[in-house]
């Protein structure tokens, strides 16, 4: 086995260790450094030093393993295993690089989400929110994201004229009009930091009857995370309404403005939704009621007001698809449901849920009053603004021992087609 790489330490020290330990494992052990404590102590000093937090809001003192002594013993035992190549020794060409930093103003929407990010930072280090649904590396990951542009966070943003990414695309057309007659080639790495999507295969979770009515009753009583947040305390209880009573995708009820909202008909007009789909959805008429009791409320407050769920923060935009989350995670831990994840549930529970739930719900509403799969899921499909009916046959999924009547309903049906067997 050969290991080769250009980075042998490339973020901690212990990635030394760790080689070391892959290489030579009876070494360490016969010098007595095979634990890291004994490895450390010999050969790295921890140092205490003043550094930017994750999210960006501040400084926070950190200790870390910063650096070596008993340097010379430590080379001379890593080179039993390693040929050390260093670019001087190498002399390989090289191209050389003419550094250019442009600094560049956060818009407000990026501030507010700075902001937002601080939030979650401290929850993660308050142990507020387990780490399936939120922890530093996701919000580094997002802070990231939001530095390049705005609408990697939410697309329903403008485009802010003096973002990383239109900065880039306006210096990289300038060296194209100024190199053009050479015809020299550019190299713009382009990579959007994220995660790797789960499989599609797996049963989401679903609340009960009894889970969902606790949510709501504690969502009406409950003023949410942040100190002044009476308004969100209104805010919210209607939003969660929303998502559960007409299915709808978090971000497409942020982005809800009054415009598109026809109380007369009970009808959202949803725009620039997934798959750039646009699709009217009719709403139940108490729901209409009380998004018409909200709408007085809210006009009251702001006249000026643009959009459904506009925050009161950053009069003009929506609320943030965080901050409604860390609120709707704190209703679940009031109503006493746990988010850890279980074996059968590919994913923790999320405000997404509620669309799932939403799902089930017209499923067994449509099986009350006799429709056959067939006729109903291309009206379900359509509602929920689905690309195709396998996606809406996928939401579907489910634990139906929830729905025992359903599946006892389904077993007189086609039980007799597989006869169970006596293997005895």
């Amino acid at each position: 086995i050969t290991f080769a790489t250009g980075t042998p330490i490339s973020n901690s020290m212990t990635e030394l260790y760790t080689n070391m330990r892959y290489l030579q494992y009876n070494t360490l052990q016969r010098l007595g450094l095979g634990h890291f404590d004994s490895w450390a102590a010999s050969f790295g000093e921890t140092q205490t030093a003043i550094e930017l937090a994750p999210e960006g809001t501040g400084y926070r003192a950190k200790t870390r393993f910063a650096k070596f002594f008993n340097l010379p013993e430590l080379i001379a035992l890593f080179k039993e295993s390693a040929d050390i190549q260093t670019p001087d020794m190498l002399k390989l060409p090289v191209p050389e690089a003419d550094y250019e930093n442009i600094v560049l103003k956060p818009s407000e929407y990026q501030q507010d989400m700075v902001q937002s990010l601080a939030d979650r930072a401290e929850a993660v280090r308050d142990r507020k929110v387990q780490p399936n649904i939120d922890n530093m590396l996701k919000i580094t990951n997002d802070g990231r994201k939001l530095a390049l542009d705005q609408r990697l966070i939410n697309d329903m943003l403008p485009d802010e004229e003096n973002s990383k990414a239109t900065t880039c695309v306006e210096k990289a057309f300038e060296i194209w009009e100024q190199t053009k007659e050479q015809k020299s080639a550019q190299l713009i790495p382009a990579f959007e930091p994220g995660y790797m999507r789960e499989q599609s295969g797996y049963i989401p979770y679903t609340f009960t009857d009894e889970e969902f009515r606790a949510i709501i009753h504690v969502a009406d009583e409950f003023l949410g995370n942040r100190r002044g947040s009476t308004k969100s305390s209104r805010i919210f209880p209607m939003l969660l309404r929303m998502l559960y009573g007409c299915g709808l995708r978090l971000g497409e009820a942020l982005s809800l403005r009054w415009e598109n909202v026809d109380l007369g008909a009970g009808i959202l007009h949803i725009k620039k939704a997934k798959n750039n789909k646009e699709r009217d959805v009719p709403m139940d008429p108490s729901l209409t009621s009380l998004l018409e009791t909200y709408k007085k409320r809210r006009i009251s407050e702001n006249p000026d007001s643009v959009y459904v769920f506009e925050s009161d923060r950053v009069p003009g935009t929506p609320y943030l698809g965080w901050t409604f989350r860390n609120w709707f995670l704190s209703v679940m831990e009031q109503a006493g449901i746990s988010n850890e994840r279980q074996e059968k549930y590919g994913r923790a529970i999320s405000p997404h849920t509620l669309r799932h739930y939403f799902t089930y719900k017209s499923f067994l509403q449509a099986e009350d009053k006799g429709r056959t799969m067939e006729q109903f899921i291309p009206y379900l499909s359509a509602y929920l603004g689905h690309r195709s009916l396998l996606e809406t046959e996928r939401y579907l999924a489910t634990d139906y021992t929830l729905y025992k009547d359903s599946q006892d309903r389904m077993e007189q049906s086609i039980g007799y087609i597989f006869p169970e067997v006596d293997f005895e």
